[in-house]
């Protein structure tokens, strides 16, 4: 039988299935309300900017700009770790922002992928407004792979060993009892 990841067998796992899981998570995905998937064999991320996106008044913050593309460019990443039964996470990322989003504009981004090695990704990617294609910011990240199993490991832990209290005569005399 082969191993999961997000609950999705590794083998059969699409760009969909990766940003359902992620979302179906909690965590800052859903939180900041970031939606993806493939769109022309592009991997995409959309983020609507709303209220509690904004920085100045009436302005997205750029962190928030910011993981929309680390999302987008990690949403490419994982579909070339999965094809080599590895799993990825970003090392750094830089950013250039170009122009400020208005609240209530929705931001798309779009990842390409530019070099991958032996352990590591570079990986581009642009965020512009939809309704008019201008440019909002472009972004350079670099992602590892490493294997499947030591994140599996995390979200599977071994249970504590108990160990007997070494002073159970103090802690009674402690609580007063």
């Amino acid at each position: 039988m082969g191993r999961t990841y997000l609950g999705v067998m590794e083998s059969t796992m699409t760009l969909q299935d990766i940003w359902y899981q992620l979302q179906k998570q909690g965590g800052l995905i859903s939180t900041l309300g970031i939606d993806g998937g493939l769109e022309d064999g592009v991997v995409t991320g959309r983020l609507s900017i709303e209220r509690p996106h904004t920085g100045a008044p009436g302005i997205a913050h750029g962190g928030a700009i910011m993981s929309l593309l680390d999302t987008t460019l990690g949403g490419l990443a994982m579909i070339h770790a999965f094809k080599r039964q590895c799993a990825t996470s970003t090392v750094e990322m830089k950013v250039n922002f170009l122009r400020p989003v208005q609240e209530g504009q929705t931001v798309v981004a779009r990842a390409t992928l530019q070099s991958a090695g032996k352990s590591l990704m570079v990986i581009t990617g642009t965020a512009e407004i939809e309704s008019s294609g201008k440019p909002v910011a472009f972004a350079v990240g670099t992602f590892n792979l490493y294997p499947m199993d030591k994140i599996l490991a995390r979200r599977n832990p071994p249970a504590p060993t108990q160990t007997p209290d070494p002073h159970p005569s103090q802690a009674a005399a402690v609580g007063g009892t």
